[in-house]
């Protein structure tokens, strides 16, 4: 099990299991969310993330498997 938290602190993450998919993304709209060339992001069952705080969940584009990027954005310490 592994835990994360954002730089404040009021949003945090249990992760009760490790990740299925570890990737580097450079498409167009990870580089317009992040202002960065490429993001490295890790991905999670549904059912292996536990959030406490209030998080915003942006669905942003096809992930060229049949589903969609969901990544999880606390704008309070931002």
């Amino acid at each position: 099990m592994a835990e994360a938290q954002c730089l404040c602190g009021a949003l945090k993450l249990t992760l009760r299991e490790p990740s299925k998919l570890v990737v580097a993304c450079h498409c167009v709209a990870c580089q317009r969310r992040t202002a960065k060339p490429f993001i490295v992001g890790a991905f999670y069952p549904v059912n292996a993330v536990e959030i406490s705080g209030e998080a915003t969940e942006f669905v942003h584009c096809e992930d060229g498997l049949g589903g969609t990027k969901r990544p999880i954005q606390f704008t309070r310490c931002e």
